[in-house]
């Protein structure tokens, strides 16, 4: 099934870790070398931002026992793998940013995040930029990480309406059952006549 666009976001799961609405940064991934988590996290911290930066997914890992080593002295919390969609889902949309460092093809990743009703900022690439076009912020190394973070505060007030409200209509209209339906049944109907 494709992505629901989620509308409401329970403030519980931000008790529970003890943050407040848009006062602190998230990025979901799989830890692995080629997902940009460093360039990220490197950004943030030259970035001398004051928000925690929370990392979710399972860095039990040997890559992930690095990082931890890495940004022992920052205020980055790993908090584990998150399996509850309701939690991500409020986790992201009340962050003041959901980084989206994956420097691969995952397209099912991104919808899920525009669903939340997120800012998001994204690793430049055209992986990325194939799903999220101009409804995010992008950075491609660690300058620009770390000026992303430092002008945030002023990107979100121009740009996060508009973001928000592209990314959702791209949900609804890009993103659903009857598209994906109606691709296969052409693409199914292609095959045959190839086939005759």
């Amino acid at each position: 099934m494709g992505p629901i666009l989620s509308e409401t976001f329970d403030e519980k799961y931000l008790i529970h870790r003890s943050l407040t609405k848009f006062g602190y940064f998230i990025l979901v991934a799989r830890f692995e070398q080629d997902n940009n988590i460093e360039t990220a996290l490197d950004g943030y911290r030259l970035s001398k931002s004051k928000l925690p930066f929370i990392v979710v997914g399972n860095h039990y890992t040997s890559y992930g026992k690095y990082l931890k080593r890495k940004y022992a002295g920052d205020d980055v919390k790993f908090v584990g793998g998150i399996y509850k969609k309701d939690e991500l889902d409020a986790l992201r949309h009340y962050a003041m940013a959901y980084f989206r460092s994956l420097g691969r093809w995952n397209e099912s990743v991104s919808p899920e995040a525009m669903s939340s009703k997120c800012f998001i900022v994204a690793h430049d690439n055209i992986f990325n930029k194939k799903v999220l076009y101009e409804s995010a912020l992008y950075f491609k190394d660690v300058d620009s990480a770390r000026n992303v973070i430092e002008q945030l505060s002023q990107l979100r007030k121009d740009n996060q309406d508009l973001f928000i409200e592209e990314n959702s209509q791209r949900i609804k209209y890009e993103y659903n059952w009857n598209k994906i339906v109606e691709q296969h049944e052409l693409l199914f109907e292609q095959l045959l006549k190839q086939s005759h």
